[in-house]
């Protein structure tokens, strides 16, 4: 969504973005948007129960979601809403138009109804990507799907510098799980990194929000180690990469722009279905979900793909490219051929 709103913001746009103070959130201001930030839910209000759990994630019940957003939107009068949050359906989507002239959804679940104008779904591809939103978008609905679209840091469709494999024994590994992720997988991939038998060969870079590497942990046992926090782009590390291990999501197609294998292990539900295919297409290595994740399975996995890491890497540079990095480019002059119309 950021990279979409900076997009706009280039090519000439006012942007602004709404978000909740919740666990996690991004004060966007600090990146150069106008930003409203909807209070922190009060310990008594609970979201409304609905659906496929998605609703706790907007930790206030939708009457009150819709109404705040109704007095920023009534006060801006917006062009152009775009809406990315898996708790709001065309319940919300209706009341927004009335106050703008393009609202645009972006989903990949399909699992709820739209009343959107646009809809954009970056993660599936294939014959079945228009088929999953048949019955949940009416039929004039501009439909921007497959990875074309793939709503990418715009360095990503920029000529890449050749950054092959270092030819030698050390490998640079790249640990990133989201930029929202605070759980227990960093402290997992550090074990199964330490137990592989190849362990004192990993040049080893940790992107995280938060994460501190463990009292008890040995470093020692790596090559070297390297923690940092978020980065306004991850793709000078991915350049510099060998391989990464990380989660699905759109972290999966920044990898693939920049042709990285990767250990994929996902940590939410609606990247595993699309995590399985691609590995069965040979674009990826997924070990499963992280609650299934143990530390003598994961060592032999990075085993694997570190005594593989060449071959694995010619063979992903042979495939068709799903990924070429220039999606937020297509998605904005899609949309702006069709405000153009639409106005």
């Amino acid at each position: 969504m950021l990279v979409l709103g900076a997009a706009f913001q280039e090519a000439g746009y006012d942007v602004e973005i709404a978000t909740r103070e919740l666990s996690g959130y991004t004060d966007t201001a600090g990146l150069g948007f106008t930003t409203h930030i909807l209070s922190k839910p009060s310990p008594s209000i609970h979201p409304t129960p609905a659906g496929e759990g998605y609703e706790s994630w907007l930790g206030v019940p939708l009457e009150l979601e819709i109404s705040e957003m109704n007095d920023i939107v009534s006060r801006s009068q917006p062009h152009i809403i775009v809406v990315d949050h898996y708790a709001l359906d065309q319940t919300w989507e209706l009341s927004m138009k009335e106050f703008c002239h393009v609202l645009v959804a972006v989903d990949d679940i399909a699992n709820r109804p739209h009343n959107s104008d646009v809809l954009i779904d970056h993660n599936h591809f294939g014959e079945k990507a228009l088929e999953r939103y048949r019955k949940l978008v009416a039929a004039d609905t501009l439909m921007l799907l497959g990875t074309s679209f793939s709503l990418l840091d715009p360095a990503y469709g920029l000529p890449a510098k050749k950054t092959d494999m270092v030819i030698g024994n050390n490998c640079r590994v790249l640990v990133f799980f989201g930029g929202g992720y605070e759980g227990p997988l960093f402290s997992q991939t550090l074990e199964a990194l330490s137990a592989s038998k190849h362990s004192g060969l990993f040049e080893v870079t940790v992107v995280s929000r938060g994460f501190t590497t463990p009292k008890n942990f040995d470093a020692s046992a790596l090559h070297s180690l390297t923690v940092l926090g978020p980065q306004k782009s991850l793709q000078p590390l991915l350049a510099s990469t060998d391989f990464v291990i990380g989660s699905g999501g759109v972290n999966t197609w920044e990898r693939l722009a920049m042709n990285k294998f990767a250990l994929v292990i996902s940590i939410a539900q609606n990247q595993e279905a699309l995590t399985e295919e691609l590995d069965e297409l040979g674009y990826l290595n997924y070990l499963g979900k992280a609650s299934n994740i143990f530390t003598t399975q994961f060592a032999l996995a990075i085993d694997d793909l570190y005594e593989n890491r060449y071959d694995l890497s010619r063979r992903l540079r042979d495939k068709p490219q799903l990924v070429d990095g220039r999606g937020t480019f297509r998605v904005l002059a899609e949309l702006e051929k069709f405000i153009e119309s639409a106005t």
